[in-house]
């Protein structure tokens, strides 16, 4: 543990971690084994960072260098969460899950095993990203949403550098299922569900249900159906 982290009460951490000078961990937070909390961003760490200077994520940005945990998290081992990061109450990671600089998570998130959050996000309250999904630079996620194992995000459309940070935006209640693949410069609407294997190339509609590839529109929810979801995941956690 560097001088300067901040770790309140009743806190546990495993062997082999390490909690840098920005940490700042709040009371009854549990962290595996060999773990680091607070690793240097980017800009610190080479002293360049070009998202930094890029009016798209001027509203992500997070000028505070610390580290914040939020109380009663969990934080299995292997995972890395980087400095400029700010994270709820009631956060859990699993093995492995990598958190970069700039990214702002809700209360009682979950971010799945082998999961990336590449940086400059925000994430909502009650929000699940589970294992294996991978969200580029520029991700806006509403809360209660739902991304099921193996999904990715595109931020940009020709793969060429310096062209990216045009990741989508996903609305409140939103669920996407195992494996789909979402374009960039998407907006998913509030409560849409997006099926398994889908490759999302145009936004999506409130509470549409969309699936195939390319995804179209195959139907609409019904109030209670979205209800049904909206309950359960807001009694989560």
């Amino acid at each position: 543990m560097e001088k300067g982290a901040v770790v309140k009460g009743d806190v546990q951490i495993g062997a082999y971690s390490i909690i840098h000078s920005y940490a700042r961990i709040q009371d009854n937070v549990k962290i595996g084994s060999h773990c680091v909390i607070g690793h240097p961003s980017k800009k610190e760490l080479v002293g360049v960072d070009h998202s930094y200077r890029d009016p798209k994520l001027k509203d992500l940005l997070i000028e505070d260098a610390a580290t914040y945990i939020g109380e009663s998290s969990i934080i299995r081992s292997g995972s890395i969460i980087y400095t400029h990061t700010k994270i709820g109450k009631g956060f859990s990671s699993g093995h492995y899950a990598i958190i970069r600089e700039h990214t702002t998570l809700g209360e009682h998130c979950l971010v799945g095993s082998h999961t990336v959050l590449n940086g400059y996000s925000k994430i909502g309250e009650r929000t699940r990203i589970n294992t294996g999904c991978a969200l580029p630079q520029s991700m806006r996620i509403g809360k209660g949403v739902f991304v099921a194992p193996l999904v990715s995000f595109s931020d940009n459309e020709k793969a060429l550098p310096g062209e990216g940070n045009q990741g989508a935006v996903v609305e409140d209640f939103v669920r996407i299922g195992i494996g789909a693949k979402i374009l960039p410069k998407i907006t998913i609407r509030r409560g849409a569900l997006i099926g398994a294997g889908a490759v999302v190339t145009a936004d999506v509609p409130e509470k549409a249900v969309v699936y195939g590839t390319p995804a179209k529109i195959r139907r609409y929810l019904e109030e209670k159906e979205l209800k049904k979801y909206i309950d359960s995941i807001m009694k989560w956690g």
